[in-house]
């Protein structure tokens, strides 16, 4: 496999792991918001 082509996908792999990342903290965050807005 040329190296070009291994960057390539290393970057995309990076790239992909990141999104999830702040995907899941986001979702933390709202449902922590959640959670202490139904306290009384």
């Amino acid at each position: 496999m040329p190296v070009w082509l291994e960057m390539l996908l290393n970057v995309g792999g990076l790239a992909g792991f990141l999104a999830l990342a702040a995907r899941s903290s986001r979702r933390g965050r709202a449902s922590d918001d959640r959670v202490s807005g139904t306290k009384p």
